[in-house]
Parts: C-alpha cells; structure tokens; sequence
C-alpha cells in the first residue's frame, strides 16, 4: 500500500506566481512597444505588394505573439485562484482535525 499525500508551500507558490505574472506583464508592454511595420516601398519600386504580405505577415507573428503573452498572465491568474483554493482546503481540513469547525 502506498500513501500519497500533495505537499506544497502555498506561500512559495504564491511567490512564483507573482514572478509570472510580473514577467509577463513586463513582456507585453515590451511587446505592445514594438509593433512591426515595413512601409510598401522597403521591397523597393516593383515589390510593394510584397512589402504588403510581408508586413501583414508580421502583423499575424506579432498577434500571436501577444495571444500567448496574455495565455501566461491567464495562467498566473488561474494559479493564484488554485493556490487560494487548496490554501482554504487545508485550513478547513486542518481546523476539521484539531476539532474547530469552519
């Protein structure tokens, strides 16, 4: 038989999520800053479409850079609300053992 058991430092965990979060946000204000742009004539005289696709190509780069940017910040949300709940679930587990009711 074996037991198991979910050990964790709520505070710790708090901690990174923090770090996540702050890193996160500091990417997309990075990001936010430098919007890609080539103007229709950097492909020179005949190749404006192209400057065309190839800067809304980018555009679609740089969109989907920010989609996982705010996936992250999505999760660090998300952790801090896990973390809350297993943080409430222990305490009432724990108040259940020394005889206190919640």
């Amino acid at each position: 038989m074996t037991d198991s058991a979910l050990l964790f430092d709520s505070d710790q965990l708090v901690e990174k999520l923090r770090g996540l979060k702050s890193t996160a946000a500091d990417a997309s204000t990075a990001h936010a800053s430098a919007r890609p742009h080539v103007p229709p004539q950097a492909a020179g005289r005949d190749f404006s479409a192209t400057a065309r696709r190839l800067d809304a190509a980018l555009q679609r780069l740089h969109a989907a850079g920010q989609v996982r940017i705010d996936a992250l910040l999505a999760a660090s949300d998300a952790g801090d609300r896990q973390v809350a709940v297993l943080r409430e679930a222990d305490d009432n587990f724990a108040a259940r053992l020394s005889g206190r009711s919640s």
